[in-house]
């Protein structure tokens, strides 16, 4: 009997503590599930908050795009007329002395219908004359001769080249350069313009002579110009 009894409590206390630690096990493993839950909840929570963060930022990125939109047709044109004001109040800006306004006026308008490789150039080269840079327009004008001598500006190069050796005190070569309009195109509306600038050049040099027979020739081809009047005034302080 006794040895029943001794046999037996161990069974007994092996079947209860088997039954403890299996409560145990599914106590940690409820726990679990229910912090894996917990987890998965937060997650889904997080993933519903990024989602609405990112309606919202469409939202401002659409709302930005139509904004843009807005002051774009809105302020366009006038950003566009506000730029051709600026440009407008540059050709207004006087030349310097020497300078004549109206043509350079006129072949800045002119230039702006060239194309565009050429428009740039010659646009550029009258910016220059028009603040006085007259050793950096030279080169300018220079490069557009060569396509040679039938273009229909190249008359109005002539000129400007003539206008900036008389700014650099070259005078020979601003005589050259009238001389070439007035010789090759004696037609040209510029030419009672550099008849009067070339006898004037040759003035400064000291040719008293030439210069009066320059202003004569401008007097006699071009009468009734306004050149030829003013060529009249000067010939009678030769």
């Amino acid at each position: 009997m006794f040895l029943r009894i001794v046999v037996f409590v161990p069974l007994i206390f092996f079947s209860v503590a088997c039954s403890q630690g299996s409560k145990g096990v599914r106590q940690e493993l409820d726990e679990l599930d229910g912090s894996v839950e917990t987890i998965r909840g937060r997650q889904a929570e997080q993933a519903a908050e990024i989602g609405a963060i990112r309606d919202d930022l469409r939202k401002i990125a659409g709302r930005l795009d139509e904004l843009e939109h807005i002051n774009t047709t809105r302020f366009g044109s006038e950003l566009g007329a506000l730029r051709r004001e600026v440009g407008d109040l540059k050709l207004r800006t006087p030349p310097p002395p020497g300078v004549p306004n109206v043509e350079l006026t006129d072949d800045e308008y002119f230039a702006a219908n060239l194309p565009a490789h050429e428009a740039k150039i010659l646009i550029d080269a009258l910016a220059k004359i028009r603040e006085g840079s007259f050793s950096l327009a030279v080169p300018a004008l220079l490069s557009m001769f060569e396509n040679g001598y039938d273009r229909p500006y190249t008359p109005n190069l002539f000129f400007w080249l003539g206008v900036c050796y008389d700014g650099n005190g070259e005078y020979r070569k601003a005589v050259g350069a009238y001389n070439d309009l007035v010789t090759r195109y004696p037609k040209h509306q510029r030419a009672p313009h550099a008849l009067l600038r070339q006898a004037e050049s040759l003035f400064k040099l000291g040719d008293r002579e030439t210069s009066a027979l320059v202003f004569r020739k401008l007097v006699k081809d071009f009468p009734k110009s306004t050149e030829a009047d003013q060529a009249k005034a000067k010939l009678k302080k030769l």
